[in-house]
């Protein structure tokens, strides 16, 4: 689909006719690799870019219409991870998660785990809860303050042994066989940059980059 002013094209990804994700043309000026974007929906993106900057965050595209599917900025939150708001017009989002090929979380890994953890509180209102995990402490946002278990997003430390690499926010998508995947994955000219593996209690997961 053409984007109107903002040139270029986007191109959207469905499964059985449902919107699951998005691809966008990376400008040659970009200064950045390609990547996969987290989106928070948020009621009104203008106020939510001065709840940004009064928390220490920094707008590095301003709020800006896409037609009529909606409108969006990209800020980075004070540890420097990049990250979209998006105020729905006629596209509000993925339509299915959480299933073989689809969206199922998002994550930030990052080096100052409180003082990001303090930013997403107090511009989106999540509470953090901390939790201990076979791989460390880990938090989660949650949404409106929600206690029923409902978490919005995921929050990590990053390590030594993860290597070097800028804050940011990664973007899993849930699969039936982890293992057949990433062999899939692999044989279509991607790569493994983490081997499949377990975390008790929560599932198998591995990272992959594409071509």
């Amino acid at each position: 689909m053409p984007t109107g002013d903002q040139g270029g094209s986007c191109t959207m990804f469905t499964k059985g006719g449902k919107t699951v994700a998005g691809m966008g043309e990376l400008p040659a000026d970009a200064g950045m690799p390609p990547i996969w974007s987290t989106y928070f929906a948020v009621d009104d993106v203008d106020a939510a870019l001065e709840k940004v900057t009064a928390a220490g965050g920094s707008v590095i595209m301003p709020a800006t219409d896409v037609m009529a599917t909606g409108r969006m900025a990209f800020v980075t939150d004070p540890t420097g991870a990049a990250v979209g708001l998006w105020q729905a017009g006629s596209h509000r989002g993925a339509q299915l998660v959480n299933e073989h090929g689809t969206f199922t979380w998002s994550e930030l890994l990052t080096d100052e785990v409180e003082a990001a953890g303090a930013f997403y509180s107090d511009v989106f209102g999540h509470r953090v809860e901390t939790t201990d995990m076979p791989t460390g402490p880990y938090s989660t946002l949650r949404a409106d303050g929600n206690v029923e278990g409902h978490a919005a997003a995921g929050v990590m430390a990053r390590t030594p042994e993860m290597g070097e690499f800028p804050n940011y926010w990664g973007v899993y998508f849930a699969v039936d066989d982890c293992d057949a995947c990433v062999g899939v994955a692999a044989a279509n000219g991607g790569t493994v940059v983490a081997e499949p593996f377990d975390v008790p209690g929560l599932g198998r997961f591995a990272v992959i980059q594409d071509p």
